[in-house]
């Protein structure tokens, strides 16, 4: 038996945490790909940086919170291996990220204004490899939206859920090409991707949060 008391406050957390992200990213902008440029932009605003990064701590907080609950509610967004996987790996990509959005506040963003380029470099490094979760967390995100596109009783429009599933899976290329092979313009395209992206997962909690879900055989269940 599922349980859609978990499913709704599953969705209301994902609803949340997908607004929050996208809030986040609005005002973080793409990554510059001369790293001595990004340190300047980061010096010049610290606070602005600070405030971004907090926002964004706060949204993958709330997106661990939401896979816990949707992986403890055994509804249809569970039932297979793939998805069970998916939402794991978006627990795991959001501590990961979460771990870089805190380095970036306490850490990064005094160095910059300090102008210790050493230590900043380093740091850098450190939250970069953590950041990694962020392209974890996207490959997870086409998953469960191209669940929902091949499911027959699904939550959201199909031609949403491919939308969803490219934005994932964009992000994932954006963040693969501008940072671990320092193709700048791949970096714009991270940042677009992962805005659709979170556009089409707060679409998504909402539809959860109002109620809405199917049980493991099929119907479509609102009360």
């Amino acid at each position: 038996m599922y349980n859609q008391t978990g499913l709704r406050a599953a969705g209301a957390w994902l609803a949340a945490a997908s607004v929050l992200l996208f809030l986040a990213l609005a005002f973080h902008g793409p990554l510059h790909p001369d790293l001595a440029m990004q340190m300047t932009r980061i010096g010049e605003s610290a606070s602005r940086w600070a405030v971004v990064h907090w926002t964004a701590a706060a949204a993958f907080s709330c997106f661990i919170i939401a896979a816990v609950l949707v992986l403890v509610s055994r509804s249809r967004l569970t039932n297979t291996g793939r998805t069970i996987s998916a939402w794991a790996v978006v627990l795991v990509g959001a501590i990961w990220t979460l771990t870089t959005a805190v380095t970036e506040v306490t850490v990064i963003a005094d160095l910059a204004a300090a102008g210790d380029r050493a230590q900043f470099e380093a740091w850098w490094s450190f939250a970069e490899g953590y950041g990694n979760g962020f392209s974890m967390l996207a490959v997870a995100v086409a998953v469960i939206a191209w669940h929902e596109y091949r499911e027959p009783a699904r939550l959201l429009p199909p031609w949403s859920a491919g939308v969803g599933a490219g934005a994932g899976l964009a992000s994932f290329a954006g963040w693969a090409l501008g940072v671990w092979f320092d193709i700048g313009p791949a970096n714009l395209l991270w940042l677009l991707a992962s805005g659709v992206m979170c556009l089409w997962l707060a679409w998504l909690g909402t539809a959860l949060a109002r109620g809405r879900d199917v049980n493991f055989n099929g119907a479509a269940v609102r009360d």
